[in-house]
């Protein structure tokens, strides 16, 4: 194993926690809320934080890549940011009295609006066309790529499953064939 690949990742990961701080926040967030909406499986309560949370990845995302592209000092990227968090919340706060249905409608449109959001506000103003086309090819090349080890993991973590599944069922068939052979 090369060290050097496990230095470069980690000066990588360094790099990304430093670019996209409330990004990766958020994504904690989501990966908690969903913890625990899964844990109390009976229960509401967790997903309409965990919602509010997933709407704060695209959010915060073109608010930090929208930052960076107009060069704002870090006093404007820290405002950025907690407009970002501000209007999450306020989605959370505001789905109290909503319906499971009402609150499915609006999650879908708020969320492609935020998803549209992150797709051109980096370009607002730009007067940049090809820019604007290159980024987006970029983005989504990425989501396709993202999309692919997903694919792959969820497909490697299903085999391991089903393999260990397969060998509990082996195990106990061989300790009960031998039980009744024992007797």
């Amino acid at each position: 194993m090369k060290w050097i690949a496990i230095r470069e990742a980690a000066h990588r990961s360094r790099v990304t926690l430093e670019r996209f701080p409330l990004v990766l926040l958020a994504g904690l967030t989501c990966a908690v809320f969903g913890l625990l909406a899964v844990e109390d499986s009976g229960d509401d309560t967790w997903m309409r934080p965990l919602l509010s949370a997933t709407l704060g990845l695209p959010l915060l995302f073109a608010l930090t890549i929208s930052a960076e592209r107009r060069r704002w000092t870090l006093a404007g990227r820290a405002g950025a940011g907690l407009l970002g968090i501000a209007l999450v919340l306020g989605f959370w706060w505001g789905t109290r009295g909503w319906s499971d249905m009402q609150m499915a409608a609006r999650y879908v449109q708020i969320n492609l609006a935020s998803h549209l959001l992150a797709s051109f506000l980096p370009f607002v103003g730009a007067g940049t066309m090809n820019g604007f086309w290159q980024y987006n090819r970029s983005l989504f090349l990425r989501f396709l790529l993202a999309g692919l080890y997903a694919g792959v993991l969820f497909a490697g973590l299903a085999l391991a499953l089903l393999a260990t599944t397969a060998v509990g069922f082996v195990l106990s068939f061989v300790k009960v064939t031998g039980i009744l052979l024992a007797r």
